[in-house]
């Protein structure tokens, strides 16, 4: 079979593993380097992402404070309803109405059951 005979000194050795480790450490460190970057924005983004939550936040409190501190006008439902349902004084809400204003009276086009 065919051998091949490769010598390499020993003074040769030492400085080829060298050169190799110190590329490969900086392979290494220029990846971590990399994903640490990556890593500071990311947090960044979260943090970012947070004050804007918190700040929606304060702003929905705000207008919830400002819904139960305003006052709202309440108008009765009872007192609506009686005035029109007046009809013994043709009156609603303060206006006549239309028959008491035309002299006419209501005619029921619906035959009673």
């Amino acid at each position: 079979m065919f051998n091949i005979d490769v010598t390499i000194s020993l003074i040769a050795l030492f400085p080829i593993i060298l050169i190799a480790g110190l590329i490969g450490y900086a392979f290494k460190s220029g990846q971590v380097r990399k994903k640490q970057m990556k890593v500071v924005k990311l947090r960044k983004e979260i943090v970012s992402s947070h004050a804007y939550i918190l700040e929606l936040q304060k702003e929905c409190v705000d207008l919830e404070n400002q819904l139960n501190n305003s006052r709202v006008s309440e108008i009765p439902l009872k007192t609506i309803g009686k005035d029109f349902h007046d009809e013994d004084r043709n009156v609603v809400s303060g206006l006549k109405t239309s028959e008491s204003l035309l002299g006419k009276k209501r005619v029921n086009h619906l035959p009673r059951a």
